[in-house]
């Protein structure tokens, strides 16, 4: 029995030396295919592959990436590469190749962002989904029709498919035109945030901002060090992703993502919240709306850093710049013809599920 037990270890041990001399075969005929694939036979050629490489990542690419991805070595793939953003930069190319800590990304020319922003404001076409056709036919076989007979008749509430269907021009919603005639509605104002940049002692981008103004890195994975301080001095300096600077209406959208406080939004505040700060000691703050809220760039290095106003279209930031945000002397006037508080608001759109409520 025991001469049994040895030969089947010994089984086992021969076994497992040849399944892996299989694996270690393997892996020699990956790296000789690898080596013998397909290398450019002239710079054009290797330009075209690097371009084909770039804007088919979409991302930033790693030098050495590269210079495996087209069989040369990492000088060499360089010098293609410096010579690639040269040429890019002298002719009339809507894009160009930056350079990114020892990586490499196509992108957009800064001049050309309006064409994407005319592309971005073209009417999407209209998708109307299984609920929204269901709500649609029910709307058409028994109009007029309110939501509560909509709900009851398919079992659900339905406020969102009624309200895009609304949205693309598909039904009217008539019960509230009363109101407004009636004028039975209420006007709220939000306030509003004033965004510039300074550049060298002068500003070279203004824009205004209902949510917020975010100041964030760009698509490489690496830290940023923002600066920020009021006219009273130093507020804080963040090292991580990027900064909020939120009025009271954006302080339940992105702020409140990245752990910054709910304020009411007809409240008159500046909320600054950092945005992944690495430090465990990075709160929130909520300021006077008669403080200016100053976030500055650091003087050196090269990072990709950006500013973007309510989401909209991203400002390139350089080494030193200053971003000021302060309260806006226009309001944005919101119609009412709810009479739910925020507090009724807040439970149903941002609670329900989280906390439960006794009766």
């Amino acid at each position: 029995m025991k001469k049994v037990g040895v030969l089947f270890q010994e089984m086992l041990v021969g076994f497992a030396c040849l399944r892996t001399r299989q694996m270690e075969e393997q892996n020699r005929n990956k790296e000789t295919a690898l080596g013998e694939a397909r290398r450019p036979s002239s710079v054009e050629e290797a330009e075209a592959a690097i371009e084909a490489v770039l804007f088919a990542m979409g991302d930033s690419v790693e030098l050495g990436r590269i210079a495996k991805a087209i069989g040369h070595d990492t000088e060499t793939t360089r010098r293609i590469l410096n010579h690639m953003m040269e040429k890019y930069n002298t002719k009339d190319r809507g894009i160009h190749i930056v350079e990114l800590e020892n990586a490499y990304q196509m992108c957009t020319k800064q001049e050309y962002y309006d064409y994407l922003v005319n592309i971005a404001m073209q009417p999407k076409k209209a998708v109307l989904t299984d609920v929204m056709m269901e709500t649609l036919s029910i709307i058409a076989y028994k109009q007029p029709v309110t939501k509560q007979e909509i709900d009851k008749i398919r079992g659900v509430q339905s406020d969102h498919a009624v309200n895009k269907l609304v949205e693309y021009d598909l039904v009217q919603e008539l019960g509230r035109l009363g109101e407004l005639m009636d004028e039975k509605y209420t006007v709220e104002s939000r306030m509003m945030l004033d965004v510039s940049v300074v550049r060298e002692g002068r500003v070279i981008y203004s824009n205004l901002a209902l949510n917020e103004a975010v100041v964030t890195r760009g698509a490489v994975s690496r830290v940023i060090r923002l600066h920020i301080r009021t006219e009273q001095g130093r507020l804080l300096d963040v090292t991580g992703d990027g900064v909020i600077v939120a009025s009271p209406t954006g302080s339940t959208a992105y702020s409140l993502s990245a752990g910054g406080p709910v304020v009411e939004p007809t409240a008159r505040n500046l909320i600054v919240s950092p945005i992944c700060a690495h430090s465990v000691h990075a709160n929130s703050y909520v300021l006077s709306p008669e403080r200016t809220v100053t976030v500055q760039t650091e003087k050196t290095g090269y990072k990709p850093i950006f500013l973007s106003a309510d989401g909209g279209r991203a400002f390139s930031l350089r080494n030193g710049d200053a971003v000021e945000i302060r309260r806006s002397k226009y309001e944005t006037k919101l119609v009412r013809l709810s009479n739910k508080s925020f507090c009724d608001i807040l439970q149903k759109k941002m609670l329900m599920g989280v906390l439960g409520h006794e009766e």
